[in-house]
């Protein structure tokens, strides 16, 4: 189980937690009161590969979106919330860089 603390996702002034399990890809939020848990949100289930990169405030909307990241393709993909909840996902362009392609050695 991977941890990532998340700052203040329900703009309540309290701090909150996302939790990845790493073999069944379930991702939840972990609403904490003062320090101590108080409920949880459950965020998609994605395949395994798939890991928290980042999370910030992307949208500059104060509230935190999260960056996911498959360690096979190593493509991304960005999740908005909405009050801490799955709203959509937007995919990046991918592409791989490669030395051996390079003009510039």
């Amino acid at each position: 189980m991977a941890h990532h603390r998340c700052g203040d996702a329900l703009t309540n002034n309290q701090a909150q937690a996302i939790l990845e399990n790493t073999v069944t890809g379930q991702h939840v939020l972990w609403v904490l009161n003062n320090g101590a848990y108080s409920f949880t949100i459950a965020l998609p289930a994605v395949s395994p590969q798939w890991r928290v990169a980042a999370v910030a405030d992307f949208l500059g909307n104060d509230q935190a979106d999260i960056v996911l990241e498959n360690t096979v393709t190593g493509q991304h993909v960005l999740w908005i919330l909405n009050h801490g909840s799955y709203c959509r996902h937007y995919g990046f362009a991918y592409y791989q860089y490669s030395m051996e392609n390079s003009r510039c050695r």
